[in-house]
């Protein structure tokens, strides 16, 4: 055969591999700098390669959510998340793709789609607001292959503190697939979140950001919330020395009142849980009962605003 010869036949491959639906192109999905490292074209040919079906299938759905496809269309390098990874690192190629459009066509329902056309455009929907936080919903901006989705705790000047990803893996079950601080070895951050503790009568930060996940997946209707265990987080991480916001994870879950279950995830409580007085030593009731009658307000806070929206 000759070069030339060769060189088409290449080249029909490649576009045989990128036909479905009108895949974009390399250099669209994985961004010019990355596009032309050493071997990320044999890897991304590889995944094309496996992943011809799952495309062709995610494609047609995605199509049919037109918000969700002038997202990617307006930002390709979207695809290249359920062709790496998605959720779960132990996902395999058509499992990511299968989640991913069974998770935009639930947000989509579960959000509406006046919601969908604000979140596609970069809008964050304010979920809550009290003196010293607020809690927005929007699209995953720290890294979506943990989710397309988080909430996001502010402090009262609107900085960034803690954002929950997550995606929906059924038509009424949720994964929250990470909690992480946003900022980092910043003291300005680190006496915000001692404040929003103390206003929160001892509820930290973080936990208050899972709190109101539980209560938004009650006004939703889904049932099953499910927490990711570390060992299969997209992203392992592990911090040192005290730097940054840390925490455990499956001390977090159990805390919540989780359970972990065969195909280790974490199955949450649907509803919040609230100890009986009798379980409370004496001298913090007055401070959990403060904490439960906030809950209590964000929730109906929580309820008018989506509901009103």
């Amino acid at each position: 055969m000759t070069d030339d010869g060769m060189n088409q036949g290449l080249s029909r491959g490649w576009r045989y591999l990128m036909k479905p639906s009108h895949w974009p192109s390399m250099h669209a999905v994985l961004g010019m700098d990355r596009a032309r490292r050493f071997g990320e074209g044999a890897k991304y040919g590889a995944r094309l390669f496996l992943s011809y079906a799952s495309r062709r299938r995610f494609m047609d759905q995605l199509f049919a959510l037109q918000e969700w496809y002038a997202l990617f269309q307006r930002d390709p390098t979207l695809y290249f998340i359920p062709l790496r990874s998605y959720l779960d690192c132990r996902f395999s190629v058509h499992r990511r793709f299968a989640v991913c459009a069974q998770d935009l066509t639930t947000a989509y329902c579960t959000f509406g789609g006046d919601r969908c056309g604000q979140l596609a455009q970069g809008e964050a929907l304010e979920i809550c607001r009290q003196p010293d936080f607020s809690i927005e919903l929007c699209r995953n901006r720290i890294c979506a292959h943990e989710g397309f989705w988080a909430l996001v705790l502010s402090d009262a000047q609107g900085q960034p503190l803690f954002n929950l990803s997550f995606g929906f893996i059924g038509e009424r079950e949720v994964l929250i697939a990470s909690i992480q601080g946003v900022r980092k070895d910043d003291a300005s951050a680190q006496e915000a979140i001692r404040t929003i503790t103390k206003r929160t009568h001892g509820l930290r930060p973080h936990a208050m950001l899972l709190n109101v996940f539980q209560m938004l997946c009650q006004q939703w209707g889904m049932p099953t919330l499910l927490a990711i265990d570390p060992e299969h987080q997209i992203k392992h991480r592990k911090r040192s020395g005290g730097k940054g916001f840390t925490f455990d994870y499956r001390a977090l879950w159990q805390e919540s009142g989780g359970a972990q279950r065969e195909d280790g995830y974490w199955a949450l409580p649907a509803t919040l849980q609230e100890r009986q007085a009798s379980d409370i030593p004496s001298h913090k009731r007055a401070q959990y009962s403060r904490r439960y009658e906030l809950r209590r307000a964000i929730a109906e806070e929580l309820g008018q605003r989506w509901n009103r929206a």
